[in-house]
């Protein structure tokens, strides 16, 4: 099996997860921006990633826009946030970002990464910034959003290798001979 981990990172914890996938099943590496897609088919196994902002998966447009050339490739999304995995995040994320039949199909797994604010992008950092003061005003703070709020000044960073169980063990036990359904051009 050739394996692809294409990625798309905001502050380093998506990149490093990408890097310890392609490590751990013998893929290709590459930031989503910069993979020439003409070469898709040269894998059998397409694997994105991508931080979440909101619960929007950063670089997933790029990635859809490039679906036909991934035709009759087994693709996997996992997506990076600084909040921890709780029952209805996969659910969220997927109904916001995989919109398609097709891509409703594909697997998606979350990673639980991290939040460094000095490392972010100046936009990123205004929209963080009123984030910041809705959680300060906000009276009733849940234990995330008090560590959410802890991490503008110390960085938050859960990640770890051990993260990466359940989507390596599903690599590692997805059947690649199975059938994988054909993209259809949508009008």
């Amino acid at each position: 099996m050739k394996a692809l981990v294409l990625y798309k990172s905001t502050a380093g914890h998506t990149k490093r997860y990408a890097e310890m996938i392609g490590e751990l099943i013998s893929a290709d590496c590459v930031p989503v921006d910069r993979f020439d897609f003409s070469l898709a088919g040269n894998y059998d196994l397409i694997i994105f990633g991508g931080n979440l902002h909101a619960v929007g998966i950063n670089g997933y447009k790029i990635f859809k826009q490039h679906l036909s050339q991934m035709a009759n490739k087994h693709i996997i999304i996992y997506a990076v946030g600084a909040t921890p995995n709780k029952e209805g995040v996969v659910e969220e994320i997927k109904d916001k970002n995989l919109l398609s039949e097709y891509e409703k199909k594909f697997p998606l797994f979350y990673l639980r990464g991290g939040f460094d604010f000095a490392r972010l992008p100046l936009k990123e950092k205004v929209l963080m910034s009123l984030l910041k003061i809705m959680l300060l005003l906000k009276r009733n703070k849940s234990e995330d959003e008090r560590e959410m709020l802890a991490s503008y000044k110390h960085p938050l960073d859960t990640v770890k290798r051990e993260n990466l169980h359940e989507l390596v063990s599903y690599i590692e036990h997805y059947d690649l001979s199975s059938n994988v359904e054909v993209i259809q051009e949508s009008s």
